[in-house]
């Protein structure tokens, strides 16, 4: 059976304990997301393939190219600043994608987690509701890609955004960070019965640390957005407990955490170019290359050929060293691959520079980017609403265009999931959630 990826197939997508294959990108004057989807995330925190590329089976029933708020071959808006330096992006219209209309979420959020369990459900938690002044919420659902809906379940122990939602081995999810207060409390999420328990504490409070599944079964939680901490501790799960390690390098907020092939872990942004590099089996930390761009609040993961994607564009960053909003149009480092053999970064091409989007890594070896919005000295100066998708080839360095989204979901309050189905689903800001089918087939 040939799906709308172009692949045949006969299985279905399997994430073990980092699973974490989406990323929220971009960078903000606030906390990126979460790292939740084995990104969405952790989507964000150790994004890693889990192995071999995984083989992306079709979606049953999925729409035509011409279905609900998908593209249908009509007319897509080119967003004005695609054609910076850089490789030269590829508008291509004869194969467009899709977007399609899927089930409501209860509770309209933002800030949340979305977790792909292994049973195919994905776990959505916490957030923040839509009314101003935006309250901190207890309240998760499930949703189910076979009936396309969200249903109740238990709520957590606490209220939380901005926070981690990371696959055990176990299957249990790991929530870290976010909470409004007592942010040493930690939670488990248990699929089988539905609830969610306190666990160990922090070794001291954190706010969107950085977190990565290590291939031994332990978690590595590190620094903390709201103070630039340099500390770091484990998580083990089977004594529950959370155990200090040696520092990072240098105090970072708002970094991302990448499980890279060799079980070491990269450690990007948050403090200027600079990364490092975390051994799990001495514990300590060291130096690695720098990125060409200052990065903050951005995303990465690990692509397929073991390198690592570091995605958002640093605008605020350039901004303020410049006081010029037109500097946006010199940047072409909208990410940058980091090779583990060489230990250095080199910049990805083709695409258009957003601040905010998502950028999830496909069946394919793809990655699906969306959204975003440009934001200088606190005004958003983008003319384009962000609502068109476009697919970035890491080995061509090239974007093609991908469709229109269904619904604007500004800035980095929405989180974006790969499916076991090979689709993308889409949460919050605003109803109904959406999911990304991918092109049509040429019988379509």
């Amino acid at each position: 059976m040939t799906n709308r990826m172009g692949k045949t197939s006969e299985s279905i997508v399997t994430l073990g304990g980092v699973g974490l294959l989406t990323l929220a990108c971009g960078l903000t004057e606030e906390e990126h997301g979460v790292t939740s989807t084995g990104g969405g995330q952790s989507a964000v925190g150790a994004g890693g393939s889990g192995g071999e590329t995984p083989v992306v089976a079709p979606m049953a029933g999925g729409p035509s190219a011409a279905g609900a708020g998908g593209s249908g071959g009509g007319t897509i808006v080119v967003d004005p600043y695609d054609t910076i330096g850089g490789p030269t992006v590829v508008t291509d219209f004869s194969h467009a994608e899709n977007f399609v209309p899927t089930g409501s979420l209860i509770v309209v959020r933002r800030f949340h987690s979305a977790t792909l369990l292994r049973d195919g459900r994905v776990l959505i938690a916490g957030g923040t509701d839509m009314v101003w002044p935006r309250e901190p919420l207890t309240s998760a659902e499930l949703y189910d890609p076979q009936s396309g809906t969200f249903s109740e379940t238990s709520s957590m122990v606490q209220a939380r955004y901005r926070h981690s939602a990371t696959m055990l081995e176990s299957g249990k999810v790991l929530v870290v960070g976010g909470a409004e207060e007592e942010r040493q409390i930690v939670e488990l999420y248990d699929p089988q019965s539905g609830t969610f328990t306190e666990t160990g504490s922090l070794t001291q409070p954190r706010f969107r640390p950085a977190v990565a599944a290590l291939s031994d079964g332990t978690v590595l939680v590190a620094g903390d957005a709201a103070t630039g901490d340099v500390t770091a501790e484990l998580y083990d799960p089977a004594t529950e407990t959370f155990t200090q390690i040696e520092p990072m390098v240098e105090s970072r907020e708002a970094h991302s955490a990448t499980l890279l092939p060799d079980g070491k872990v990269l450690i990007a942004g948050g403090a200027g170019t600079s990364a490092e590099l975390y051994d799990p089996a001495t514990r300590t930390f060291t130096a690695t290359g720098s990125m060409a761009e200052g990065r903050d609040w951005h995303a990465a993961t690990r692509l397929p050929d073991g390198t690592a994607c570091v995605a958002g564009i640093s605008f605020l960053l350039r901004a303020q060293e410049t006081h010029d909003s037109s500097e946006m149009r010199d940047l072409t480092t909208w990410a940058e691959l980091y090779d583990p053999t060489t230990g250095q970064f080199t910049p990805a091409g083709g695409c258009d520079p957003r601040e905010h989007p998502t950028a999830t890594w496909l069946g394919d070896g793809s990655v699906l980017v969306t959204g975003g919005e440009i934001w200088i000295g606190g005004e958003m100066i983008a003319v384009s609403p962000w609502v068109e998708a476009w697919r970035f080839d890491p080995a061509t360095q090239g974007c093609v265009e991908a469709g229109t989204m269904v619904s604007q979901r500004d800035g980095d309050g929405y989180t974006a999931t790969l499916l076991e189905n090979g689709t993308v689903l889409f949460t919050g800001v605003v109803n109904p959630a959406e999911l990304y089918v991918g092109p049509p087939t040429a019988d379509e």
